[in-house]
Parts: structure tokens; C-alpha cells; sequence
């Protein structure tokens, strides 16, 4: 699912989802500093429809967002930086 625009998600709720998830990836644990989460929206993952509330959402890292979103776009630029392995699609998940 597409993370919405950054505008579109308050600082607030941005704060309140990185205080409920402890500032860790919700599928791999790993540590999201608070700034990357208000930054880098692929830290944010939307867990149902398209509402910008804290119970909408969750914190991913951008490792997980991507191989979870297998989108074209997110696997050349997370491949180019090196957040994913060559051998990503078989890493990718669904959840």
C-alpha cells in the first residue's frame, strides 16, 4: 500500500506512532531513530485504509517497506543504495 504524503501525516501522529512502536520496525525490530521517522516515510506503513491516524498506522524501516511493497519504483532505489540484496525477491513478504 502507498505511504500517503508527508503533509498529509501531522507531526503529531508522526510522534505518536514512533512513541507506540518504541522506535523499532514493527517486522524486523529494527532501531528508527526519530528523525528518520518524521524523514523517511518509508519508515511509515498504513495498515488498513487510508486514514491518517496513529491506529492506521505503523513503523517500518525501509528495508521492510520496501521488500513488503515489492513496488518497481522502491526496489531500483533501495537496490542503488543498498538497502536490499540482489537477491531481494526472495525476501519479499506480505503483511
Amino acid at each position: 500500500m502507498t505511504v500517503p504524503p508527508h503533509a498529509a501525516i501531522s507531526v503529531h501522529v508522526h510522534r505518536r506512532v514512533w512513541e507506540r512502536d518504541g522506535g523499532h520496525c514493527t517486522h524486523c525490530g529494527a532501531s528508527i531513530t526519530r528523525s528518520q521517522s518524521y524523514t523517511d516515510l518509508a519508515t511509515l506503513d498504513l495498515a488498513g485504509r487510508y486514514r491518517y491516524t496513529v491506529d492506521q498506522l505503523r513503523l517500518r524501516c525501509r528495508r521492510c517497506q520496501v521488500l513488503r511493497g515489492n513496488k518497481p519504483g522502491m526496489i531500483s532505489s533501495a537496490l542503488r543504495d543498498g538497502i536490499i540484496p540482489p537477491h531481494w525477491r526472495e525476501l519479499v513478504w506480505d503483511g
